[in-house]
């Protein structure tokens, strides 16, 4: 696995598929494969489509499942390999998966594509910088979908709690630093103790997927530390990174959410570079009633 966006990498070597879900159920999936879904009835029967910040393929997954002929590349700057890691990859053993690459400096034909897709994706990339380079590699008439970290969506709104639960974890005297320092010989291990009943009696709103993890790595790397003292500080080099990297994560989630204001300049520049019909909206995972938002949904089509 490469250094390089390590954060994105080890979260994509694991068995799923979404990266940015805020709801326990699947509300989110299902949304968001209709959204796919649609998007693919109103393509071509075999049209060869561009999935940018690829991921695991959530996208492409949705796509084949509607229409198993659609010829998809899926590009992704992170060190990315689904057939390896997931447990169900539906039809992705007919995507091409490009990995470790740039979506900013892609070397492919112009209009190549009839489709431009990403889900929650080419934000992370810069909205201008992308659609400046890869705008050209849609054909006459090929279309594009977005959908774009909203600043006030429920994920990110999830995250930013999730983010400061992780941020309590790694401060300087916290618990995970407490761990490492035990590991070394540094402090005894009644401080790890000591520490650990102070991050549970604090204010933070603790959850089980976040601190309720890490409460467990800690103790099995104790429990290791008396029968293999070189393996448990190998297990909390692996929980430091992992938890320091998901803090990284949805710190460039965060980040990169966009406002309406900067909504409009993008799509401004898709207009400018030859998008017609362009639209953006908030895309809602309850579209009747208005409720739990998800993104900015962009759609466009190219004509000049």
């Amino acid at each position: 696995m490469k250094n390089e966006n390590i954060e994105w990498s080890l979260y994509w070597a694991q068995d799923r598929l979404h990266s940015c879900v805020a709801a326990d159920q699947d509300v989110d999936q299902k949304a968001l494969n209709t959204l796919w879904s649609t998007f693919s009835s109103g393509l071509g029967a075999a049209s060869r489509i561009l999935d940018l910040a690829t991921g695991n393929g959530a996208v492409p997954y949705a796509l084949l499942a509607d229409n198993k002929n659609h010829r998809i590349s899926g590009v992704d700057r992170a060190d990315i390999a689904p057939l390896e890691h997931l447990s169900d990859h539906g039809a992705l053993s007919s995507v091409e998966f490009i990995a470790n690459t740039d979506i900013n400096q892609l070397s492919l034909e112009p209009q190549t594509f009839d489709a431009l897709t990403s889900q929650f994706g080419i934000e992370y990339a810069g909205l201008q910088a992308t659609s400046l380079a890869v705008l050209p590699l849609l054909k006459l008439g090929g279309r594009l979908r977005f959908l774009i970290h909203h600043s006030d969506s429920e994920i990110v709104r999830s995250s930013k709690a999730n983010l400061h639960e992780m941020s309590e974890l790694i401060k300087p005297d916290g618990l995970i630093e407490c761990l490492l320092s035990v590991l070394k010989g540094k402090i005894e291990l009644k401080t790890l103790e000591q520490k650990a009943a102070e991050h549970q009696a604090s204010d933070v709103s603790l959850t089980q997927k976040i601190s309720g993890q890490v409460f467990s790595g800690i103790n099995q790397i104790v429990a290791q530390m008396s029968v293999d003292p070189k393996a448990a500080i190998d297990l909390g080099a692996t929980l430091n990174l992992r938890v320091r990297s998901e803090h990284a994560r949805l710190s460039q989630m965060i980040g990169v959410a966009q406002s309406e204001e900067s909504m409009g300049d993008f799509t401004a520049t898709l207009e400018h570079h030859g998008m017609h019909a362009v639209t953006c909206c908030p895309y809602y995972a309850d579209d009747v009633s208005d409720q739990y938002l998800l993104g900015w949904l962009v759609d466009a089509e190219r004509r000049t």
